[in-house]
Parts: C-alpha cells; structure tokens; sequence
C-alpha cells in the first residue's frame, strides 16, 4: 500500500472524470490555509479500449501562437485539442528548464496558463535545495513504503522542499472527453525530462502496477489533435493500478489540489517525492504550496524522533473517529489504524466529545463576528486553546492561538493579545494564500495590537 500525498484539510476529493461529468473535482473551500486530496473512490470506471497515438505525426505545425504563455522561460510548442464540441481549447505547455531542469508540464487552457505560469516566472528556472535529507524510505509493516527519520527534526524544521512535475486544470478534468483526456496526461508526462518522467512513472511501479516504464509513452506528439468520438483500440494504454490508465492512476493516488492564477483556477498537481508520506489522523508533518514559486514544502508540526515516520492527515483531523473512518474507507480504500483510531474504545469516545465540543465552538470564533458569539467570547476562545492542546492538533494550533488573539484583541486586552499573536507566529507552518496573509496579521498583532482592525470592537457595543 503505497499510499501517496493527502493534507491537512476538511475535505476530500470525490472525482468523476470519465466522459464530460460536470461533478466538481474540488470540494468548497471551508479550511482556506490548506489544497484537498484526490481521491480514486468515485472515479467512473476507466474505459480500457482507447486507440494509439497516430504513428504518422506531422512534422509541421500550424501557427497557435494565442496558447502560448508569455513569460521568458523556455516552452515546448504546446499540444492542443480542438473540437467543435469542447467548451474550451486545452493544450499541454513544458517547461523544460523549470526548476534547474526538473521540468513541468502544465495541462491547461491558453486563457489560464499566462496567469499560473506567469506567477511561476517570478521564481525563474532556479530551485532551492536542502542539504542530507533528514529521513530515509522504508517498508513499513502494513503500511507500504515510508518516510522515516534518520534523526531528530524539530517543530517547524523543513523537512521536504520540491516542485510539481504535472499540472492539470480542474476544468480540463472535467471538460475533455476520456479519449481525449487520456492522451494528452500520457503526452504532458512525455514531454518531461527523461529523469523526472521516469520519477512520475515510478509511483505507478510502487503502487505494483506492472510494466510501467517511460518506453510505454513514446508516442509523437500532435501540436492539435482533432479528437473522434467514440473511436477505440484495444492496445492505447496498459492498466493502472485501478483499471484505468497509468498517467491518471498516479494523478488520481499521488495528486494534491491547489487555486492557482489570478482567478484562482482549480489544478490537480503531482509532486513524486511528497507522494511517499503516509497518513496519520494525528500527523507530525504538513505541506503547503506556495502559488507564486510553485515550491511544495513539507514541516515538522512537533518534534520527530530518530525512527519514527513523518506522516500528515489526509482528512480533516477534527472529525469524529466513525467519520475519520468511513472518509477514508470510502477514499481511499483502506481503514486507519494509527494510535488515536487503533486506541481503547473509551479513549476515542473520549476524544470525539471533544472533537464535537470543538466544532461548536470554532465556527461562531473563527468567523469574528462579535454577533454570533452569544456566550463568553473569551472564555470560549481559551476552551478551543485547550482542547486543541489536549487532542493533539498540532497542525491546527496556529489558527488556535490566532483565533485567542483576535478576540482578547477584540476586547482590547494588549497584554493577551500579544501573547496568543506570538504563539499564534511561532506555530505557523502554513504560508501560502489567506494563510500567509493571517501570519502577517498575527505579526502586526504581536507587535502593534492597537493599530489593528479588531482593537477595542467589543468594548465600544
């Protein structure tokens, strides 16, 4: 069980892709700071009849200069599809130079991709390492193969640092036909560096899916590909894992979600080397992406031991144990037996009062509105404090502390509020999006709590 990349997150991914379902590939977004799963669960059935690439490719190809991205980061021509019955054109665009040659291939349309790969432009071709990493791969009874500790690493150290190998837009899932969709994700890996195209194929190897090999996608590429329908062969592609083509297979088991662009468009993004960390429902690690350099980096939530493995949460981590269970059953296809689920059965009916204490108290707190809090505000926002402490949310304990901050900062108490802004920053793991903006405010709080938006609100009711 070579379980690949989830997230912190209140969410999975239920995914229908088959034919031109119109099923939302991404769940609404009511944890802002953190990107969904996919999820395989409710993947239509793969149909395994699709025809070859044609063998007799052109070799010139006509002007589509308007899919081109703009940017100075070199680009292969982009291969597009064009149909009378597409409500968009999407092309692949490779950037073969991306990060020190590691490459990326973007499936998207020609009015999204400026804005994503534009954003991208900013952190240039260059890619920051990390020196020795700090674990190693192993195989884990029960638990496939994952990421272990080869010495300490303490809270908030960076543990993973890496950049995608294939985007896909959310609308291109959603809009290309199977036919069509198939081909051009075994086109986007094709057109990687050797390397990094063998690196993706690799997950289809761990997760036992025979003969999966770089060789399997030497076909020739079409600048525009003019889709039939209905038109099948029973040689296109080899099986993945769950009966469907190996390019989405690892999409579907090894992807995460992020919005990306100005307009915030929905991608499935795949990142081979965070793919390797294993679920817990009380994890030690967690990811973010940040949208402008694409970098994917993974930190320490508390301090890991030599010998333990990292892992992180690919569920909401505050939902009740039933809950947790069914989710992920229902995902991912396994049942979670880390110590929080595999515990006596009083200790998890224990632990679910508080998470349901939890949820009524975080939804009225984090919205900041001083009309929806009836009860004590203050007692109420140091009660969530303490039970994120006591169940273990280590993920979760900036948001915590920053909701403790806003409203001792709504009662314009100086002295607490900087003490919860502080804890608020020093827990901070999450820096992209809304999430890097709540730091920032964390740190205007910490140091200038007078001059904020929420001083002294509820004394002047």
């Amino acid at each position: 069980m070579y379980l690949a990349i989830l997230i912190y997150i209140s969410f999975s991914w239920w995914v229908a892709v088959a034919g031109r379902s119109q099923a939302s590939l991404f769940p609404d977004s009511t944890c802002p700071v953190q990107p969904g799963r996919l999820s395989w669960a409710s993947l239509t059935a793969l149909d395994q009849h699709n025809p070859p690439l044609d063998s007799q490719c052109q070799a010139s190809y006509p002007d589509n200069s308007t899919a081109r991205p703009q940017g100075n980061l070199p680009v292969s021509g982009p291969i597009c599809v064009a149909a009378s019955d597409f409500p968009d054109e999407y092309c692949i665009y490779t950037f073969a130079n991306f990060s020190q040659g590691r490459g990326l291939s973007v499936l998207a349309s020609p009015s999204t991709i400026s804005s994503v790969v534009d954003a991208s432009l900013a952190f240039g071709s260059s890619h920051a390492r990390l020196g020795p990493p700090p674990y190693f791969e192993e195989q884990l009874p029960g638990r496939g193969k994952g990421l272990v500790c080869n010495r300490t690493i303490l809270k908030g150290q960076l543990i993973l640092l890496s950049t995608p190998l294939f985007m896909i837009q959310e609308k291109a899932m959603r809009d290309l036909p199977e036919l069509a969709r198939l081909q051009l994700q075994q086109l986007s890996i094709q057109k990687l560096p050797p390397r990094s195209r063998a690196l993706y194929l690799d997950l289809a190897v761990r997760e036992s899916r025979a003969g999966a090999g770089a060789e399997d996608l030497e076909h020739c590429s079409h600048t525009v590909i003019q889709m039939v329908s209905g038109s099948r062969n029973t040689n296109y592609h080899e099986q993945g894992h769950f009966g469907g083509d190996k390019v989405e297979d690892v999409l579907l088991t090894n992807g995460f979600s992020a919005s990306l662009g100005e307009a915030r468009d929905g991608f499935g993004i795949v990142v081979p080397e965070a793919a390797r960390l294993n679920h817990d429902c009380r994890p030690n690690a967690r990811f973010a992406l940040d949208p402008d350099s694409l970098i994917l980096m993974v930190h320490a939530t508390r301090v890991i031991h030599a010998g333990e493995e990292i892992t992180f949460s690919y569920i909401d981590e505050k939902q009740e144990f039933a809950t947790r269970q069914d989710t992920i059953r229902a995902n991912w296809g396994f049942q979670c037996s880390c110590k929080l689920c595999s515990g006596p059965a009083h200790s998890r009916a224990l632990s679910d009062s508080r998470l349901r204490r939890i949820d009524i108290l975080r939804r009225p707190l984090l919205s900041f509105d001083l009309g929806r809090v009836q009860g004590d505000s203050l007692e109420e926002a140091l009660e969530l404090v303490r039970l994120y402490e006591t169940e273990a949310l280590s993920g979760a304990l900036a948001e915590g502390y920053m909701i403790a901050a806003v409203w001792h900062c709504f009662w314009g108490l100086e002295e607490e509020t900087r003490h919860w802004a502080i804890l608020a920053v020093k827990n901070w793991l999450v820096w992209e999006g809304s999430g890097k903006a709540n730091l920032e405010m964390m740190g205007r709080l910490s140091r200038h709590p007078h001059e904020q938006w929420c001083w002294g609100k509820k004394t002047k009711i």
